[in-house]
């Protein structure tokens, strides 16, 4: 995908691994991969970052 083009404004995703032991340790690669396409974190729900271009 085309972030430049094509890339939405607002994106809502799951930032939070899963573990049985209910230790969710947040995924930061995928943060870091859409800091590096423009966006920045405007809110976080623990589970969910929202990020916005």
């Amino acid at each position: 995908m085309d972030y430049e083009k094509e890339g939405a404004y607002v994106i809502c995703v799951e930032t939070l691994g899963y573990s049985e032991s209910f230790e969710g340790k947040k995924e930061s690669e995928i943060i870091d991969l859409l800091v590096s396409k423009g966006y920045m974190i405007y809110a976080d729900t623990y589970i969910n970052t929202i990020m916005v271009k």
